[in-house]
């Protein structure tokens, strides 16, 4: 049977533990990032011109890719 509003609304939570929901798991994906950007950083230093190039081409191809989503 097909559940009311109400009742899927409750299986969600109320708008504010939706709300706490989303910044807990942004707070985490921040702290992803932030752990990426510290491991990237010095492998990056580390390329060639032309390795900066092509990483610099790729992470726009996936930045792009990821934003169309």
């Amino acid at each position: 049977m097909q559940k009311g509003k109400s009742e899927r609304r409750d299986q969600k939570g109320t708008a504010i533990e939706r709300l706490e929901r989303r910044q807990q798991f942004l707070a985490e994906a921040s702290t992803r990032a932030t752990e990426v950007v510290a491991a990237a950083k010095p492998l990056y230093a580390a390329f060639s011109d032309e390795q900066k190039k092509v990483a610099d081409q790729i992470l726009d191809r996936d930045r792009r890719h990821t934003r169309s989503h």
